[in-house]
């Protein structure tokens, strides 16, 4: 970097803000990172005590653009990213995520959506959220161990992608290894674009789609209009299931 600020006022020490340029290098053995925006910085707010624990953060950039020396390239219009220390509960934390106008690289396009059907760049990703962990975030996390969450409440998660839409909420309890358990209600509008998207990236093998689309349209049907899927992702003993149908093992939700 040709500079990095760290700034703070006098009268509130407990009050940090980073602001980094422009222009920015990242280099490892493998390739060379190029990375411009017209604003990238952020603000951290601690407890004013010597545990340091955080009150609050805020994260923004606008026009971010990531070029790699291998040939890939990214791009993302806007993001925020803000937490707060909730008042009556010292271990929870709302959590406020966007990213807009994200165009990803040609080469995940290319996994992705081969046949170029959907737009180049999705609109954008939401989350508003409130996490309750196990420990504070303080300066104990780093010479410690991590905190790990213990409840996640999803007011929203809206997802969009030309005619693909994306919405969940709900709430998830953590158990001590990391298993979640709770209910998601979702919303998936041109559910078949995204299982089209999920078979030609791989990540549903081409075997088992044409039993996972059967399913998809049971569910479909149920819900009214064969082109959107309202059913709940339940997690329960380790794995998940969607409408009622077991698709997997559940993710186990620990920070290292």
């Amino acid at each position: 970097m040709p500079d990095f600020q760290i700034l703070t006022l006098s009268y509130t020490p407990n009050h940090i803000i980073v602001a980094f340029p422009s222009t920015q290098t990242i280099a490892s053995p493998i390739e060379k990172i190029a990375v411009d925006s017209d604003l990238m910085r952020g603000s951290v707010v601690f407890v004013p005590k010597t545990s340091l624990e955080i009150d609050r953060t805020s994260f923004e950039l606008s026009n971010l653009s990531v070029s790699s020396s291998l040939g890939w390239a990214t791009r993302v219009e806007s993001g925020q990213f803000a937490t707060r220390r909730s008042a009556d509960r010292p271990l929870a934390h709302d959590v406020y995520f966007r990213a807009s106008r994200v165009a990803p690289s040609r080469q995940l396009l290319g996994l992705l959506d081969p046949r170029s059907v959907l737009p180049e760049t999705f609109e954008g990703v939401t989350l508003d959220a409130t996490v309750t962990f196990n420990a504070p975030w303080d300066r104990f996390a780093l010479e410690r161990g991590r905190p790990d969450p213990a409840e996640i409440e999803i007011r929203t998660f809206d997802a969009g992608w030309g005619e693909i839409t994306l919405q969940a909420a709900g709430m998830l309890t953590v158990d001590t290894l990391g298993r979640p358990e709770g209910r998601l209600d979702v919303r998936a509008r041109n559910w078949r674009d995204m299982l089209r998207v999920a078979r030609e990236s791989g990540l549903v093998p081409a075997k088992v789609a044409p039993t996972v689309e059967n399913a998809l349209e049971l569910l479909a049907g149920m819900s009214g209009n064969p082109e959107t899927i309202d059913a709940p992702l339940t997690f329960r003993r380790g794995t998940m299931f969607f409408g009622g149908l077991p698709i997997g093992a559940a993710p186990v939700l620990t920070i290292r």
